[in-house]
C-alpha cells in the first residue's frame, strides 16, 4: 500500500506514522477473519460427556489397583478453547512397590506409554492419546490419580 489518503494506513493512528517513517516499506492490511454469528450451527464433533470420562477413569483404576476403593473428584480445567476433564482418585491406603510396577505394566499392554521415574516419590507416569496420567504414591497412607483427558 502507498499510504495515501484513501488507504486504511492512513486513518491508522500507528501505521500512518510507521508509514511517514519508513517510506521504503510496504505495508499491507490484512481483514481480520470474520467470526462467527451468534447462534450459527456448529459442525464440530460432539464431545465427550464428562459422566462418561469419570466412568472410563474409574474403570482404569480398577483395572490398575483392583480392590482398593477411591474417592474421586472431578472438574474442568483449561483456558475455554482446550478444555480437559482433570479426575483424582485418592484411596486412604498405601499400595505396594509391586502394584505401581503392575499398573505400569497394565498401561503398557493398554498401548499407554509409561515412565517409572527412579527417584522421588513412587510413581508412574503416562500418556496416551493426549491423555496424562500419574498414580502417586503420595504418602505410606495415601495413593492419588490424577489424569487430565481431553474432552473429544
Amino acid at each position: 500500500m502507498t499510504g495515501t489518503s484513501s488507504t486504511p494506513i492512513s486513518g491508522d493512528p500507528f501505521w500512518s506514522v510507521v508509514r511517514q517513517r519508513h517510506r521504503d516499506v510496504d505495508l499491507a492490511i490484512v481483514d481480520a477473519p470474520e467470526l462467527p454469528r451468534a447462534g450459527a450451527v456448529s459442525t464440530a464433533v460432539p464431545a465427550r460427556s464428562a459422566e462418561a470420562i469419570d466412568r472410563d477413569v474409574q474403570a482404569l483404576w480398577e483395572a490398575l489397583l483392583p480392590g482398593v476403593p477411591a474417592q474421586a473428584q472431578h472438574r474442568w480445567v483449561g483456558d475455554g478453547r482446550d478444555e480437559q476433564r482433570e479426575s483424582t482418585l485418592t484411596a486412604t491406603t498405601g499400595v505396594s512397590a509391586e502394584a505401581l510396577a503392575s499398573a505400569a505394566a497394565t498401561l503398557r499392554t493398554d498401548g499407554w506409554q509409561v515412565l517409572l521415574p527412579p527417584a522421588g516419590l513412587p510413581r508412574v507416569l503416562a500418556d496416551r492419546e493426549g491423555a496424562t496420567l500419574a498414580l502417586v504414591q503420595a504418602s505410606p497412607g495415601r495413593t492419588v490419580l490424577r489424569m487430565r483427558t481431553p474432552i473429544s
